[in-house]
C-alpha cells in the first residue's frame, strides 16, 4: 500500500541520515521536520508522529497545509505527478478535485454538493 511504502521511505531517511540511531523512524521524522521548518513551517503548525499519516497524532493547520502546496507546487516533479494518466484515474480524484476547489466559490461547492 501506499501508507506502507511511505512509512518505508521515512524509515530508509532516518537511516541514510542516521545510521547507528537504534529508531530509524525518529530520525525520519526529525529529518522532514526540518525541512519543512526550512520551508517556514513552524513546529506548532506541524505534528508527525509516523510516516503512513495513519497516525491521530499527525497534525497540520490548514496554513501549514497551503504552505506546503504551494512549495512543492512549481517542483517538475510534482507537475508530472498531477498530469500523468495514473493520477486521473477514478481511484484518485484528488489531483481532479482541488484545481475545482480552490477557484470555486462557496456557493458553487454548495450546489455541487446537493
Amino acid at each position: 500500500s501506499d501508507n506502507l511504502h511511505a512509512e518505508l521511505l521515512l524509515r530508509l531517511l532516518g537511516q541514510y541520515r542516521s545510521p547507528q540511531a537504534p529508531d530509524h523512524g525518529i530520525t525520519g521524522l526529525a529529518a522532514v521536520t526540518e525541512f519543512w521548518r526550512s520551508q517556514g513551517i513552524t513546529p506548532q503548525q506541524m505534528h508527525l508522529a509516523d510516516g503512513s499519516g495513519l497516525s491521530r497524532h499527525n497534525l497540520i493547520t490548514p496554513r501549514a497545509l497551503v504552505t506546503m502546496l504551494r512549495r512543492i507546487e512549481p517542483d517538475v516533479r510534482f507537475r508530472r505527478t498531477m498530469r500523468s494518466p495514473e493520477s486521473r484515474a477514478p481511484s484518485h480524484p484528488a489531483p481532479l478535485l482541488f484545481p475545482a476547489v480552490f477557484k470555486a466559490k462557496p456557493e458553487q461547492l454548495l450546489a455541487s454538493a446537493a
